[in-house]
């Protein structure tokens, strides 16, 4: 971690290196969707690198965007496998999901981040086409996705109404995967 002893030091090296700009700890929570605890942890890690200026301990602007294209890439790559799932009439369950991008679910930080990059997934796909993708990897027992995709599809920035009319959660993803499956049968991948 690179560490000045003051802002005026700091504000130095930045005029010379505008990679060394930087957010508080709870702006990037905020930015990767992520828990302040989390930031704490990927800096102590080396995950994301932070710059300490004085006492005050910041994350590096750029380390931040760094992570957010990782996260783009990968949702693009898992929309790419989903799709071609959907256009096959498929589901598949998180564990094999999360294994084909190199995630282990037997491990929390990997399911959270498979679940945040579901959901940033689906909001595009519901903005764009107006159905949920995520909604294809489900569990193993119940057959059905988790909790968080039906909490997804009940927030006030998606508003499914089809969520809202369904009698169930096993009625609703009834319903949306063959939503899905129906247009990728007319759009095939």
């Amino acid at each position: 971690m690179k560490t000045y002893p003051d802002v005026e030091a700091y504000l130095q090296d930045l005029d010379t290196d505008p990679r060394l700009a930087v957010v508080s700890r709870q702006m990037a929570a905020d930015a990767l969707g992520l828990q302040r605890s989390t930031i704490d942890k990927r800096l102590k890690d080396k995950k994301l690198t932070g710059i300490k200026i004085g006492k005050m301990t910041c994350v590096s602007a750029w380390s931040i965007n760094e992570e957010l294209r990782l996260d783009s890439v990968m949702v693009a790559k898992m929309r790419q496998h989903l799709s071609r799932l959907a256009t096959l009439g498929q589901t598949v369950e998180y564990s094999p999901f999360m294994a084909a991008f190199g995630l282990d679910s037997n491990l929390t930080a990997h399911r959270n981040q498979v679940g945040r990059l579901l959901g940033k997934l689906s909001t595009t796909t519901f903005e764009e086409h107006g159905f949920l993708l995520s909604v294809l990897v489900v569990y193993k027992v119940s057959g059905i996705p988790a909790d968080s995709f039906f909490g997804l599809a009940g927030e006030d920035n998606l508003d499914d109404p089809d969520y809202a009319d369904a009698a169930s959660d096993e009625a609703y993803f009834a319903s949306h995967s063959q939503k899905v499956f129906d247009h990728f049968k007319r759009h095939p991948q």
